[in-house]
C-alpha cells in the first residue's frame, strides 16, 4: 500500500513538474542518438582533416582553445592590444573540454547534445503554456527527429548551442513572465547572456522577440516589467567580462566582438550570389570602404542598393529562395557528407522539407489564432528574418528552427483537430497547401552557382547534393590518414565524385594535393602531422603510395 502510494505520488510529480515521462524518454533517446552520432563522426578522417587544416572556423576555435589553456586569451594572429575579433565563448568551452586529454572533445559534445535534449522538453512545455498541448507534443517529436539538428550537435561549431540557448532563453523568459521570481529571471538572463556571448548580433534579435512576448503574454504589471528589466541586466552581467577585456585591450566600446561586417557585405553585395561564402571583387571593395565595421558596412550596403536597385531585388529573390530551400547550404562541414559517413538511423528522417510547410500552416493559423500564438509567430518571424540579413547558409537559419518547429507543431495540431471534428475539407485543403509549399521549396543545391562540367563535357547543374569541394576534402582526408587502410572508401568516393563532376573533380583534387605537398608545414597543423607521422613531403608520398 505504501509503495503504491509513493509510486502514484512520484508519477503525479513527474507529470506535474516536468514534460511527462514519455517526453523525458524522448529527450533521453534524442540525447543518446545525437551523442553516438557525434562520436562516430568525430572519429572519421574527414572530421580530423577539417579540424586541423587551416581556414575553417573549427580550426580557428581549436587553436584559440589551446592558446586559452596556455593562458593566451587573444585570437591567434592578433595582439593583446586588440579587441576580440570573434566571440571567445565557444573557444572557452572547447578549452574546458580539452582538459580531458583521453577524449578531448567529449565534454563539448555532451554539452551540445544535452542542450538539444532540453529543447525537446522546452518545446512541449511551451506548447502547453501557449494553450496547445498537442502542438507542443508534435513540436517535441519533430525536434527529436530533426536530422540537421543531430548534424549540428556533432559539429565543433557554435550553431548547436546558439539554437538551443536562444530558444531556452525565450522559454525561460515566458516562464518568468508567467510567474515572476528571482530564480526564473536569473535563468532567463543567464541564457540570454550566454547566447549573446556566442554570437553578439543575436542579442538584437532576441530583444524584439522578448518584448513581443512581454507585450502579449498575460497581464502587464510592475513585477513583470521589473522581471523583464532584470533579465537584460543579468544578460549584460554575463557578457561584462568580455566587454571589460575589450575596453582594457583596445580602449574603445566593443560589447563582445568586432565580427559582423564581412557577413553583412557578403550577404548584401548586389553583384554576389548572397549564398554561402562567395566573395566577389565588389564585395572586397565594399569591405575595404566600410572600414570592417558593422556601421560602415550598413552605410556601404545602402549606397550600393541605391545605385543598383534591380540587382538588389534579384539578390533578395535568390536569397529568399535559398533560405526556404530544402537544401542545407554547406560551409565548414557538409550535412550530406555527415549523413553519408555516420549513417543515422532511418527514423531520424525529419528535415527542412517536412518542417517548413507545417511551419507555414502554423504561422497562418497562429496569426489568426489566440494572442499567445501570435506572439510565438512574431518571434519565429524575427529569428527567420535575422537569418536573411546575412549571406545564406544552413547554419545561420538553424538558429530559427526551434521557433519554426513550435509553429510546425501548432500547424500539425490544427490539421489533426480539424480531422477529429469531421472537417475533412479543411484538413484536406491544409494538407494540399502543405504539399504545394513542399514542392515549391524542393531541393535546388545548385541554384545558379554550382555549375559543373560532366564527364560528357556538357555543362550542367550538379545532380548531387555533395559539392565538388566536399569530395576533394573527403578524398584528401582519407588519403592523408592511411590510404592503405581506407582504399575501399577512397575508391567508392572517387567513383561517386567522378559520376557527379567528371574530370573537374579529378583536376581539382590533383591541384589541392599538390598544394598540400608544397606547403605542408603551412597547411597542416603540427598536431595533425604528429598524429599520422607526416614530417615531410617524402614521408607523405610514401604513406599515400604505400
Amino acid at each position: 500500500m505504501y509503495n503504491a502510494t509513493m509510486w502514484a505520488y512520484l508519477k503525479n510529480w513527474i507529470r506535474g513538474r516536468t514534460a511527462g515521462w514519455w517526453v523525458l524518454l524522448l529527450a533521453a533517446a534524442a540525447f543518446a542518438v545525437r551523442l553516438q552520432l557525434a562520436i562516430r563522426f568525430l572519429r572519421t578522417p574527414y572530421h580530423e582533416f577539417t579540424l586541423h587544416i587551416a581556414g575553417p572556423d573549427q580550426n580557428r576555435f581549436l587553436l584559440w582553445a589551446e592558446g586559452m589553456r596556455a593562458g593566451h586569451w587573444e585570437l591567434p594572429g592578433s595582439t593583446a592590444s586588440m579587441a576580440f575579433q570573434f566571440s571567445p565563448a565557444y573557444p572557452f568551452l572547447l578549452s574546458l573540454s580539452l582538459a580531458n586529454q583521453a577524449q578531448p572533445f567529449l565534454g563539448i559534445l555532451l554539452f551540445q547534445a544535452l542542450m538539444s535534449a532540453l529543447v525537446t522538453l522546452a518545446l512541449w512545455d511551451l506548447g502547453k503554456k501557449l494553450g496547445c498541448r498537442a502542438g507542443g507534443i508534435a513540436a517535441a517529436i519533430g525536434w527529436a527527429l530533426y536530422a540537421p539538428g543531430a548534424y549540428f550537435d556533432a559539429c565543433l561549431m557554435r550553431e548547436s548551442l546558439l539554437a538551443s540557448s536562444g530558444f531556452l532563453a525565450f522559454w525561460a523568459a515566458v516562464r518568468s513572465w508567467e510567474r515572476v521570481s528571482a530564480s526564473r529571471v536569473l535563468i532567463a538572463g543567464g541564457l540570454l547572456g550566454f547566447c549573446t556571448a556566442l554570437r553578439p548580433h543575436l542579442f538584437f534579435i532576441l530583444l524584439p522577440a522578448f518584448f513581443c512576448a512581454s507585450a502579449f503574454f498575460g497581464k502587464r504589471d510592475w513585477r513583470r516589467m521589473a522581471g523583464g528589466v532584470g533579465i537584460f541586466v543579468v544578460a549584460c552581467a554575463v557578457i561584462s567580462p568580455i566587454t571589460i577585456y575589450n575596453w582594457r585591450a583596445a580602449h574603445h566600446w566593443v560589447p563582445v566582438s568586432t565580427q559582423g561586417a564581412d557577413a553583412l557585405i557578403l550577404g548584401n553585395d548586389p553583384d554576389g550570389p548572397g549564398v554561402s561564402f562567395v566573395p566577389t571583387v565588389n564585395s572586397l571593395a565594399m569591405l575595404k570602404r566600410s572600414g570592417d565595421t558593422v556601421g560602415g558596412a550598413a552605410r556601404v550596403i545602402a549606397k550600393e542598393f541605391l545605385n543598383k536597385p534591380r540587382e538588389a531585388l534579384e539578390l533578395y529573390g535568390r536569397k529568399l529562395r535559398m533560405l526556404v530551400n530544402d537544401y542545407e547550404v554547406p560551409d565548414n562541414y557538409s550535412f550530406y557528407v555527415w549523413r553519408m559517413l555516420t549513417r543515422p538511423p532511418k527514423w531520424l528522417m525529419g528535415g527542412w522539407g517536412l518542417m517548413f510547410p507545417a511551419a507555414c500552416l502554423g504561422l497562418w493559423g497562429a496569426l489568426r489564432g489566440p494572442i499567445r500564438w501570435r506572439m510565438a509567430a512574431g518571434c519565429a518571424m524575427v529569428f527567420f528574418a535575422g537569418a536573411a540579413v546575412i549571406h545564406i547558409q544552413s547554419r545561420y537559419r538553424f538558429v530559427a528552427v526551434p521557433f519554426l518547429m513550435l509553429l510546425a507543431g501548432y500547424g500539425a495540431a490544427q490539421i489533426a483537430r480539424s480531422a477529429s471534428r469531421g472537417q475533412w475539407l479543411k484538413a484536406g485543403a491544409a494538407l494540399v497547401l502543405a504539399g504545394l509549399i513542399g514542392f515549391a521549396i524542393r531541393p535546388l543545391p545548385s541554384f545558379g552557382y554550382h555549375r559543373v562540367t560532366g564527364s560528357d563535357g556538357v555543362e550542367r547543374l550538379s545532380q548531387d547534393v555533395i559539392r565538388e569541394v566536399d569530395y576533394v576534402t573527403l578524398l584528401a582526408s582519407w588519403s592523408l590518414s592511411d590510404a592503405r587502410a581506407h582504399a575501399p572508401v577512397i575508391r567508392l568516393m572517387s567513383n561517386r565524385a567522378y559520376r557527379s563532376y567528371g574530370l573537374a573533380v579529378v583536376q581539382q583534387f590533383d591541384l589541392s594535393m599538390r598544394a598540400l605537398y608544397q606547403n605542408l608545414d603551412g597547411v597542416l597543423s603540427r598536431a595533425y602531422r604528429e598524429k599520422y607521422g607526416i614530417q615531410n613531403t617524402n614521408n607523405l608520398f610514401q604513406l599515400i603510395s604505400g
